[in-house]
């Protein structure tokens, strides 16, 4: 127990119990760090087996792992049974994983999960488990989203475009009740050390999981084309996965006698993905389905040329950035085209980098409350 529950007025229920890995433990740690500062106290039911801080005004209570049917019951029936165990002195309930709760408190939503509000709307078209799952986001995941949200429920987006899209999914909304706050971003610092002369000739950077929808096929199809109708023989185009970590990539790869064009990086250190991006000749992003697009501000930072899919994500991500080129998703042609361009014309690749705004937004958050 980090406090009293009987002698403190102020108590704000957390449900992050699926904030478990990758982006999603990022928030997770963001809001900690921040509430650790705050007036009030929190209760947070968070995953078992994380490693989190201690502080004195947050309480964690480990949950077991959930799937999709744990933690349905877990929003609709779970959440409301464990905060009945706790005090009378609740002022509000925070989900910090996208869908309502069925509680009778005001509610705040951080939204993060884009896939319902995309405009892609083709994911059974190359059928597979991981596409399927997709699928289902796209189609059934709005309505959990929405399901006990009235009047008094806040949504916190971390895009223009994503405001827009819930405002359109859930007409009942009113404007006010959709509140875009970015993440905390923090992008890196041009290094004195570093020279133009030290990139490394056609070499194409995406740093991106290894997911359907980051779309790293384009890319390869773009290789193939680049490598057997205009010939540059030696473009490298590094991935920040395995090799194996991606088997339709990988058979892509080897079917089409890309491999020696291919650098499997792994996952890499936040120094060494920093040296990674001032290497590259451009940074690609072709991802088809994003809410924010962290890449992108980094790469930005260090005024890289950046060719991505010409989407409301990036539109809206990069709309004070000079040096990124918009490229249809699926149009294989815009990208070797873009891609030949980046090869042909070094003298390019280096603009007036991004001045991001590294101040938190956490604290407009934190206003909500």
């Amino acid at each position: 127990m980090a406090f009293n529950e009987k002698t403190d007025k102020r108590l704000i229920i957390v449900s992050a119990t699926a904030l478990a890995a990758s982006g999603a433990l990022t928030i997770l740690k963001q809001f900690i760090r921040h509430a650790a500062n705050d007036i009030n106290n929190y209760v947070m039911f968070v995953p078992a087996g994380l490693n989190l801080p201690m502080h004195g005004n947050i309480q964690y209570i480990f949950n077991a792992p959930k799937g999709w049917v744990g933690r349905i019951y877990w929003d609709w029936f779970g959440c409301r049974k464990a905060i009945n165990k706790l005090n009378n002195n609740i002022k509000k309930i925070i989900c910090l994983q996208n869908s309502t709760l069925n509680v009778d408190f005001e509610q705040v939503v951080y939204l993060h999960q884009p896939i319902p509000f995309s405009e892609y709307n083709n994911f059974l078209s190359n059928l597979s488990l991981n596409n399927l799952k997709l699928f289902l986001y796209k189609k059934v995941y709005a309505y959990f989203i929405f399901k006990f949200c009235n009047e008094r429920t806040v949504f916190v987006v971390q895009t223009e475009w994503m405001k827009i899209g819930v405002l359109k999914k859930c007409p009942k909304l009113k404007k006010e009740q959709v509140i875009v706050i970015k993440p905390d971003v923090k992008g890196f610092n041009i290094s004195d050390s570093f020279h133009k002369n030290s990139i490394r000739k056609n070499t194409i950077l995406y740093p991106a999981t290894p997911l359907s929808y980051k779309n790293h096929l384009v890319i390869l199809d773009a290789l193939g084309v680049l490598k057997n109708k205009i010939e540059l023989n030696d473009i490298c185009f590094q991935v920040t996965f395995n090799k194996g970590e991606y088997k339709n990539f990988d058979n892509y790869v080897a079917k089409n006698k890309l491999e020696s064009h291919i650098e499997y990086l792994g996952v890499l250190t936040h120094d060494l993905l920093k040296v990674k991006y001032q290497e590259a000749t451009a940074i690609v992003y072709p991802s088809y389905i994003e809410s924010y697009g962290l890449p992108l501000i980094e790469a930005a930072s260090l005024g890289k040329r950046i060719i991505c899919s010409d989407l409301p994500y990036s539109r809206d991500v990069l709309a004070q950035y000079n040096g990124a080129v918009y490229v249809k998703y699926n149009h294989v042609n815009g990208w070797v085209d873009e891609l030949a361009n980046s090869m042909l014309s070094p003298s390019e690749h280096y603009f007036k980098p991004f001045e991001n705004d590294s101040r938190s937004s956490w604290e407009h958050f934190f206003k909500l409350l």
